[in-house]
């Protein structure tokens, strides 16, 4: 095990989610989600996460997509979409 390169990928993880944790996306998510849970009519909940969630949902995808690419997958905390599709 190379320790520089897992110090490196953990600095580098602990920086990319301090990001994450202060975005103005996942901020914008969890306001999203008080707000989604007022609605009562079915349809308007569905309309408001089409329209408004999922748009947002995807921009903190692609920051966690960039994010995986830089960090080894040895070192990757979660699984992967490959080990989620074909090993469960």
């Amino acid at each position: 095990m190379d320790i520089k390169l897992l110090n490196r990928c953990m600095l580098m993880y602990q920086f990319y989610l301090v990001n994450y944790r202060n975005s103005d996306e996942l901020n914008k998510l969890r306001e999203l989600k008080f707000e989604t849970q007022k609605i009562n009519d079915a349809t308007q909940r569905a309309t408001t996460y089409t329209k408004k969630v999922i748009p947002v949902m995807n921009a903190l995808r692609d920051f966690c997509d960039e994010l995986e690419k830089k960090i080894p997958s040895e070192y990757w905390p979660f699984p992967n979409y490959a080990e989620i599709l074909f090993r469960v």
